[in-house]
């Protein structure tokens, strides 16, 4: 499987939506807010 296919995946996809509502989308160490 490709790289792009891995990160693209719909189980990946869902880990990250699932952490973006846990932290409710707070900035990280860019500062940039979802």
């Amino acid at each position: 499987m490709e790289l792009l296919e891995q990160i693209l995946s719909n189980q990946n996809m869902n880990e990250a939506y699932v952490r973006v509502y846990k932290n409710k989308g707070a900035s990280g160490v860019d500062g940039v807010t979802v």
